[in-house]
């Protein structure tokens, strides 16, 4: 066997989504995250000939190709990548002429590419939420590459260009939806509606999700609604959900990476758990056409690795748990949705998530030209049957009826459940 069974709690963080041009080797993008010498540092720039764009392009393919794993994904689809790049490239030959422009061109051109396993530009507001996470040391295991990546001068000088800081500055939870509360007496159902795991919410939700629950407390089943949930921070629904409940629930992940200058930066000897792989003929299909070179599997339990500050509450663990998901779910709202049917946390009704789940934190590359940063993930997770998180959701254990809603097809199965018992 390839991995070793671990108890390790990684750090997962997923939100809706090195470096000279011409050949680089490892050891050049690698050096992408050395401190700099300040003498040897020029001004950065705030305006950008047409020609460094183009190097920036170029940079970004050269890049995704050394790093990011799932073009065999895309060409499945029927993605014509090279017509694609190309198209992009005539693009901003002809008509783009600023870093606005260029941004806009990037951000349709990962778009068109299904932003698969969060291929995006890291958009300012996101870039400052980053920084503010590495300046607290909230990045675990990658704290030293992220903080490198996002203190680059010219990084910090690009996205102000773009936006400055101090509009980011009222960013906060108000920006997003409460949760949704409601009773269904006929069911004894409490319905919680939770639109986004942002770890901006964390705190802010705590308490309303446990003091409902309180509130009800004769109550037999939960309905936590997560449709159209993008994800966000996998620390929330460990936090404010599954630690509600206290008992003990096993999730097994199989995880995979590439060999590359980034994973190089951001995972190589930083996860000695994943181990190279050194037969890749017992590997499923769908794992070696990525050509994945290291896996590790990790067991962890849960709640029991997880210190929320919250009083174990043991009367909740024989609550009966219902979770609302469809083809919108994403992230870490799929790793949610995957936690709880492997380990049976909760039974899953409605339509199949989009995927794009469980996994480390994704990673970025920085444009040399510009600052610009680009993230991905790059670690392919195996779901239990044998699919990868990329190409395939979460398969629901109860699916809506035509016409039905799931949640009026959860209230519908609650309630034939409550007469046959």
């Amino acid at each position: 066997m390839f991995g070793t069974q671990v108890k390790l709690y990684l750090v997962f963080m997923v939100c809706l989504f090195f470096c000279a041009c011409g050949s680089r080797s490892v050891s050049d993008i690698s050096n992408s995250f050395a401190d700099t010498d300040e003498s040897a540092v020029t001004a950065p720039k705030t305006e950008f000939t047409q020609e460094e764009l183009l190097e920036d392009y170029d940079q970004l393919w050269e890049d995704l190709e050394a790093n990011y794993p799932f073009f065999p994904v895309l060409t499945q689809r029927g993605m014509n990548i090279s017509a694609l790049k190309e198209y992009y490239q005539n693009l901003l030959t002809d008509r783009i002429t600023d870093l606005e422009g260029f941004a806009v061109l990037l951000n349709n051109l990962f778009f068109d590419m299904n932003n698969l396993e969060h291929l995006s530009l890291m958009e300012p507001e996101f870039y400052y939420d980053m920084l503010q996470m590495a300046e607290e040391e909230r990045l675990g295991f990658t704290e030293e590459p992220w903080k490198s990546l996002l203190g680059n001068e010219q990084t910090r000088a690009s996205y102000a260009l773009l936006r400055p800081e101090t509009d980011n500055a009222g960013r906060s939870e108000s920006l997003f939806p409460e949760i949704v509360t409601e009773y269904y007496e006929d069911q004894q159902a409490v319905y919680l509606r939770i639109t986004s795991f942002n770890h901006l919410l964390i705190e802010r939700d705590r308490d309303i999700i446990w003091e409902y629950v309180e509130e009800h407390k004769n109550a037999k089943h939960v309905i936590i609604d997560i449709q159209g949930n993008r994800g966000g921070s996998d620390y929330y629904w460990m936090e404010n959900i599954v630690a509600l409940f206290g008992g003990e629930y096993s999730w097994k992940q199989t995880l995979f990476f590439k060999e590359s200058p980034v994973t190089k930066a951001f995972y190589y000897d930083r996860i000695p758990e994943f181990v190279r792989i050194t037969d890749a003929d017992v590997l499923p299909q769908s794992v070696r056409e990525l050509g994945m070179t290291h896996m590790g599997v990790f067991e962890s339990v849960y709640p029991a690795d997880i210190d929320c500050g919250m009083e174990e509450t043991t009367r909740l663990q024989d609550v009966k748990r219902w979770v609302l998901i469809d083809e919108r779910v994403y992230s870490a709202a799929d790793s949610f949705s995957d936690f709880c049917r492997q380990s049976g946390w909760a039974v899953l009704v409605g339509k199949e998530t989009e995927g794009g789940g469980v996994g480390p934190m994704p990673v970025a590359i920085v444009l040399k030209n510009t600052g610009l940063l680009v993230r991905f993930g790059n670690t392919v997770y195996l779901r239990e049957d044998r699919s990868i998180s990329a190409g395939k959701g979460v398969a629901p254990d109860v699916i809506c009826k035509t016409g039905e809603s799931a949640l009026e097809t959860c209230l519908r199965v609650i309630s034939d459940f409550m007469w046959n018992e």
